[in-house]
Order: C-alpha cells, then structure tokens, then sequence
C-alpha cells in the first residue's frame, strides 16, 4: 500500500470510526517509513515494536523529525496509565535511560469556515 493509499484509508477508518483499522494503518505506515524511505532508528522501532504488545494498543508508528522523533500510539484513554508505566519499564531495561511520555488527547476536528463579506 503507498502513503497515497494509507491516507485514503486513514480517512475511510475515521469517519467509520473503525479505530482498529486506523491503529492498523499507523503500524503499516511505520513500517513503510522505516523499510523505504529509512526514516527511522533503532529505538523508535523498539518503541513501536513493544507498544504493539501492550495491552489497549490499537498501532504506532514514528512521528515528528525521523531519525530522532518520537513515537506516537493509539489507544482508549482507559490503558494509557499501563501503557506509558509498562514502555517506560521496557525502555529502562532496555537502555538504561528515561522515556519521557506525553499523553493526548484527541478533540474535535480541524474544519473549514467560510467568512463572506
């Protein structure tokens, strides 16, 4: 699937609601981001690798500047408490370091307003 196809099926999954396919397709994109383009590291496809093992987890996938961004996962706000405790153990035991985590939340969508003198 190409990012022109991942994005089209991104919008049919959220006006359907249908979070486990969106979930589905940032894990794919990821992946395609890190096997065709190299936009990755080692410890974000760590970060994406284990998240997908967590409970809750619908998909992840590396966002912001690649070679140093960050991790971005999608879940019911009910797991993110486990979530974050369970990938900042992992990420400790793993590399001896801190994960800092930022929770979010989503709002209402960006739209388009039309302003008529």
């Amino acid at each position: 699937m190409t990012e022109n196809q991942r994005v089209d099926a991104c919008a049919h999954a959220l006006v359907k609601s249908d979070m486990p396919a969106l979930g589905n397709i940032l894990t794919e994109a990821h992946k395609s981001m890190r096997d065709n383009m190299g936009a990755s590291t080692d410890r974000l496809d760590f970060l994406v690798d284990t998240a997908g093992l967590q409970t809750g987890c619908l998909g992840a996938r590396l966002v912001g500047g690649g070679f140093g961004g960050s991790c971005f996962a999608l879940m019911p706000m009910t797991d993110v408490e486990n979530f974050i405790s369970a990938m900042q153990l992992a990420f400790k035991n793993k590399y001896d370091t801190d994960l800092p985590a930022y929770p979010v939340e989503s709002n209402d969508a960006a739209s388009v307003w039309r302003v008529y003198d």
